[in-house]
């Protein structure tokens, strides 16, 4: 995923932190603010989620946008997601819709993690 989605998010001007799991993404992330998350859902759910749930606690308050990425959004998938604090859950391979979330979420928001 983070080999098919990276040359899309910077050809459309972004700013990418491709990292490989979320222990690794906890240590990265812990002094540097970001301003959006992609999280892969279906690799380890539970571990996104506790990792939404950190990204949000680390925020206070700032803007912050995270999104779930998927092969199959449920509605089970879609409410835990909402729990956990995503923003959106949305189709892993449906790359229009994920620039078009992203575009949508304001033109200053430039940097994906």
């Amino acid at each position: 995923l983070r080999d098919m989605l990276s040359p899309v998010l910077r050809a459309s001007g972004r700013i990418i932190a491709p990292i490989a799991d979320f222990s690794e993404a906890a240590l990265a992330t812990a002094g540097e603010p970001i301003v959006t998350a992609l999280l892969d859902l279906d690799r380890d759910s539970d571990a996104a989620f506790a990792f939404a749930a950190l990204l949000r606690d680390r925020a206070k308050g700032e803007r912050l946008r995270i999104l779930g990425l998927t092969t199959c959004a449920t509605p089970d998938l879609h409410m835990r997601a909402v729990q956990a604090g995503l923003d959106d859950v949305i189709a892993k391979f449906d790359r229009r819709a994920l620039l078009s979330e992203l575009n949508t979420a304001g033109a200053d928001l430039r940097h994906a993690a």
